[in-house]
Formats: structure tokens, C-alpha cells, sequence
């Protein structure tokens, strides 16, 4: 079992602790008050894959993205992962 970094040559298609739907998904998890193994995939409410190419590395221009999960307004920026209670329109 190798514990080292993991590499994007590697094959593995498992975020690291940094990607951006990793950050999503702990702040997610620390506004439901639950571990983040017990919460909703955030898979089934956005495209994690298409979240993380948006904020990886490289990318020059500003991007925001907002979705609602779960009764909450999420807020994904290049520093921030903002959640808050959902407000009716």
C-alpha cells in the first residue's frame, strides 16, 4: 500500500484533500453538523469532476459557481467555499 502523495499520473481518480469538491463536501458536512461520509454525494447534485477542472490549477479566469444542496445555497469561489441556509425567492 503505498501512503505517499498521490500523483496525477497515478490513475486514481480520487480527489485530494485540497480539490475544490473535497472543500465542498467539508463544508457541507460541517454546516449539517454530520461526518462527511454521512451526508448526500455531492456527485448527485453537481458534476464534482467538471467543480474541480473549474478551480484546478492553470485556470486564469475568475470563476464563482452557486447550487442549492439539501436546503442550503452553496457558494464556491477561488478561496472560499461559503454555506448558508437557503432563502426563499
Amino acid at each position: 500500500m503505498n501512503d505517499g502523495p498521490s500523483s496525477a499520473n497515478d490513475g486514481s481518480r480520487e480527489p485530494g484533500p485540497e480539490a475544490t469538491s473535497m472543500r465542498v463536501v467539508t463544508a457541507l458536512a460541517e454546516a449539517l453538523g454530520r461526518d462527511a461520509t454521512a451526508i448526500r454525494p455531492l456527485g448527485e447534485v453537481v458534476d464534482t469532476d467538471a467543480l474541480d477542472a473549474l478551480f484546478a490549477d492553470g485556470n486564469d479566469r475568475a470563476v464563482h459557481v452557486s447550487f442549492g444542496y439539501e436546503g442550503f445555497d452553496v457558494s464556491v469561489g477561488e478561496d472560499d467555499v461559503v454555506v448558508r441556509p437557503a432563502t426563499e425567492s
